[in-house]
Formats: structure tokens, sequence, C-alpha cells
């Protein structure tokens, strides 16, 4: 199978301005894994058995339904640099939805997927470091906090270029009443109060804070077999408007291949200013990347919009 990887570009008044083509070579090893499950209908390293596997379809911008978070799944933008890996977990600047810009890169979690093994960079109060099963991980390691009690980690990240902080959550509460918060020197920005299950890609909005805050992602529970697990803990910065992903247009016997599809997606710029991109990718449900690809700079400029689409092509 090969995917060709389309790049368009439109101004404000919708007309064409730049078309680029490539094909995608990044297929993630998290792709890999998803099409394991689904065709063998076997769980594995955590990955339950489901329907829902590799799902990519979604709303625009931000829906509240669990499985329909617009900007959470399908083609995702950014505006980082480097080389993509078969182990990418994320963009490496994600762009997500909305209409704020900001001037700099947002500055980055240190040890954001605990890879070092141990808390290099953390406060931590009660919580452990664990390297089992879960779908969502990040790497080989994700922090656990459990038990009766209140427990927390904690980092000092400076909010000025930062829209929003993202995370993969995890939480099993078979018994009383648990509740996870983000705070922002000790003022709470995000709460739930999570039953047992998978909450991928949660967004903390931070938009508004300036300068070095402490972060602290905070467990309260009143059961000692209550626990969430926390992985891959990233910062946004500038943002476009999301349209929906679709995919669409399967077909069959297309010379020289034998069928093909369309997954695309549209991003406005909306913010006032230009905004670069260099960098797309696929996330899946549950909330996995399943693709990653650089290409040379975008400049977006306020009002345009940019159609990314992936098209695998499969010959047999």
């Amino acid at each position: 199978m090969k995917t060709k990887l389309i790049l368009e570009q439109f101004n404000e008044n919708g007309k064409l301005i730049d078309r680029r083509e490539q094909f995608s070579r990044s297929f993630t090893l998290n792709f890999i894994r998803l099409l394991f499950v689904q065709h063998s209908q076997v769980s594995h390293i955590g990955l339950p058995v489901s329907a829902s596997n590799l799902q990519i379809c979604s709303s625009p911008g931000y829906s509240p339904l669990f499985n329909s978070q617009g900007q959470m799944f399908g083609i995702m933008v950014g505006s980082g640099s480097g080389t993509p890996a078969p182990l990418d977990t994320c963009l490496f600047t994600p762009i997500c939805h909305g209409q704020l810009y900001r001037a700099g890169a947002p500055a980055a979690f240190l040890n954001p997927s605990f890879e070092t093994g141990d808390f290099t960079s953390w406060t931590n109060s009660g919580g452990t470091i664990q390297s089992g099963d879960w779908d969502l991980r990040d790497g080989a390691y994700f922090v656990q906090l459990k038990g009766s009690g209140t427990f927390y980690i904690e980092q000092s990240v400076d909010l000025t270029n930062i829209t929003a902080i993202v995370f993969q959550l995890f939480s099993h509460r078979p018994s009383g009443g648990a509740t996870l918060s983000v705070k922002v020197d000790g003022t709470s920005v995000f709460t739930k109060t999570p039953i047992t299950g998978n909450y991928p890609l949660q967004i903390v909005n931070v938009s508004t804070y300036t300068g070095a805050h402490t972060i602290r992602f905070e467990f309260t529970s009143g059961s000692s077999s209550n626990y969430v697990n926390l992985d891959n803990i990233r910062t946004y910065g500038n943002q476009l408007e999301f349209g929906g992903c679709e995919l669409n247009y399967l077909r069959f016997g297309v010379f020289p291949h034998n069928g093909e599809f369309t997954i695309s997606r549209y991003f406005t710029n909306h913010c006032g200013n230009n905004i670069a991109v260099t960098e797309t990718g696929m996330v899946a449900y549950p909330g996995l990347l399943i693709a990653h690809d650089t290409f040379t700079t975008i400049t977006l400029a306020d009002g345009q919009l940019l159609k990314v689409s992936y098209i695998p092509q499969i010959t047999v």
C-alpha cells in the first residue's frame, strides 16, 4: 500500500494558490498495532478489541461527545521540525482548534512521558512510575496516582506562548468518589470526575496566562482502589479552525493500482496573523498517532485555508 499526501492552499476567496503532492512515508508503530488488533480481533499491549479502533472521521472543531472531539481525532497539523520516526506519538509542535495566535514557540514540559523511568524534572507526591500495558501510554512508562487521599505531580512551565495543555488519562474508579484536577499555582483550571475508562487527549485551556507558573496534576480519592494513569503531557501554541475530517471517494479499479480512498480535512486561519505549517499526521481512536509527515513551510495568511488529504492506494 502506498499513500499520497496532498496539500492545497486557498486564499480568502477560495482560490487555489498552491498545491503540493508527495508520498507519505511515515506510518507509525501505533498504526501497525491498531491494524493488528482490528484484523486479529485479540487485544494487544493494552489495546482492547473494539470496532472503534482506527476510527479517523471526526466532527469539526470541538464536540463534547467522548468519541467525537473534532480537534482530537483525524488529520492534525503542526509547526515543528524534525524527522518523523516510527515511535512518534504526537506531532513536534501541534496546532489545535481555535482563533488564537502566539508569536513564539510554546514551551514544553520536561520529561513529558516519564521516559527517564523516574520523576526527573517533576515534583512528586504519592505518584509511582508504571510500565504496564495501557493503550494510551507514550513509550515504556507513565505515572499512576493511586489510593485514598490527595496525590499529585507538578512542574513549572512558562505559559506565555501556550494556549492549551493536553494529556492522556485513564481512570479506574470501582468505588467512592475521585477527582482529577489541573491547577495553575494552586488555582483549578480543569476538573474531571472520571469513571473507569480511557479519556484520550484531555484539553486544559491556559490561554490567559503568561510567564512561569507551577502546573499541578492532582488526584483526590476516597478509596484505596481508585487510581488514574497520566502520560504524554504536552503543550499547544497557535490555533487554526478545524473542519470535519472525512473519509470518502472509495474507488476500485483505479489504474495503475486496484483501489484508493481519500481522508481529508480543512484548516482555516482566523487568528489575524500568519501561521507557519510544516507537519501533518493522523490520530486514530483511541487517541494514537498513526502517521506523521513533514514538508517545507506553508505560510497560511489570515483568512486562508489549508486542505490536507491522505490518499491510501492499494495494489493487490
